[in-house]
């Protein structure tokens, strides 16, 4: 009997001792504990070559691959020397003085995991490597590293402008084809070549190299070094002589291209079909049959506009006849052109005009005539400045 009443006394203590470690457990996991080990696992990817001076996206993957939770988890991901920050996502924090950017993360439960990302610049070439790292409680870390080869690469930024557009028939328009190396590579052998469309004539042409003509066809030759921030301007003139809509085609290679940087720039020719040069209502009988070159080159070798200056709102200038016979009806081109303080970065809207001159009286033979133009004011701007241009555009010669 006694042995019985033991026997029950120590099932009842056992079990309660089970109770009250039970119960302890669970009040101890109430508190904050886990019944597994977090573990975290980081991996840093980005681009194995990036590209001087432009942006380079790298991304931070980080996963709990343990069983329990990783609590105040902190990503710290430090910029290497030769590169430079630009954003981050993910609410991450940059600290300048410590070259670093900081991620919050609060708790990762097991199983999770988040993509982090940062965005960097090159600003010298050379590898560049850089290491992440994540700490959270319970002296739990992990590490990712990743490098790129910050190298240099020339970028040929290219703009066609066209002034005047539209062009009336019989007028002369410039093509200016704007030439620059945005990258931090030197550009070499930079090539031009324009195609100057069937509605137009070639008249002359400028730039940085000597140009090949061939009729409408355009080439430069090639400029050896174009270095970075450098830019160049080659211009075309070229006369109206059939109205419509025409394509004038400008190609820009160079070493680094693989092909060539194609551009068209379409003209608006208005008016009717172009009058030989040397006529004013119908056409003489000397300028039949010429071609637009050979009127053109007639004209330069019997008439020319001499001492132009500008005064004022006045034009001055003479007409000097070369030939022997009296010119009446001689009418001017008379062009004020705009240019750019900063002809990369121009302005809105281009003021350029063109303006066609009668000038009164005749121009005697192997003599001169002198003119007076007084246009209409310009518009005032404050980025740039007016050039004015004068050309005989035709005249009539008196038997």
């Amino acid at each position: 009997m006694k042995t019985n009443v033991l026997d029950g006394l120590r099932s009842i203590l056992r079990l309660d001792f089970r109770v009250w470690l039970m119960l302890t457990f669970a009040s101890v996991c109430a508190s904050g504990c886990t019944l597994g080990e977090a573990r975290l696992s980081m991996q840093k990817i980005g681009p194995l070559e990036s590209i001087m001076g432009k942006p380079a996206e790298f991304k931070i993957t980080l996963n709990n691959v343990g069983d329990g939770h990783a609590t105040n988890v902190v990503v710290r991901d430090t910029i290497p020397e030769g590169m430079s920050y630009v954003a981050s996502s993910q609410a991450g924090r940059y600290e300048s003085k410590e070259r670093a950017v900081y991620w919050q993360w609060g708790t990762l439960k097991p199983g999770a995991g988040t993509t982090l990302g940062v965005t960097l610049v090159g600003d010298t070439k050379g590898e560049r490597c850089n290491q992440a790292l994540v700490e959270a409680e319970g002296e739990v870390r992990g590490t990712a590293r990743s490098c790129t080869s910050v190298t240099g690469l020339a970028e040929l930024n290219v703009r066609v402008l066209a002034s005047p557009d539209p062009v009336e028939v019989g007028f002369a328009t410039t093509y200016t084809i704007e030439v620059k190396n945005e990258g931090s590579e030197t550009a070499s052998n930079v090539r031009v070549r324009a195609r100057i469309p069937n509605g137009l004539v070639y008249l002359t042409s400028s730039g940085p190299t000597v140009a090949r003509v061939a009729r409408n066809d355009v080439s430069f030759d090639p400029l050896p070094v174009l270095a970075p921030n450098a830019g160049v301007p080659y211009r075309l003139v070229a006369r109206a002589v059939t109205s419509g809509t025409h394509g004038f085609e400008a190609q820009i290679g160079a070493d680094h291209l693989t092909n060539p940087v194609v551009i068209e720039k379409l003209t608006r020719v208005r008016g009717g079909p172009a009058l030989p040069p040397g006529r004013a209502d119908r056409p003489s009988s000397r300028d039949t049959g010429l071609t637009q070159m050979e009127a053109k080159d007639r004209i330069e070798r019997l008439v020319s506009v001499e001492n132009i200056l500008v005064r004022g709102r006045a034009v001055t200038g003479r007409i000097v006849n070369r030939s022997s016979s009296r010119l009446r009806n001689v009418y001017l081109t008379i062009r004020s052109i705009w240019l750019w303080d900063d002809e990369f970065n121009p302005g809105e809207g281009d003021p350029s005009s063109s303006t066609r001159y009668r000038v009164p009286g005749e121009v005697p033979a192997g003599g001169f005539l002198p003119f007076v133009y007084r246009p209409l004011p310009l518009p005032p701007r404050l980025d740039g400045h007016y050039e004015t241009r004068v050309s005989i555009a035709e005249f009539s010669e008196v038997p």
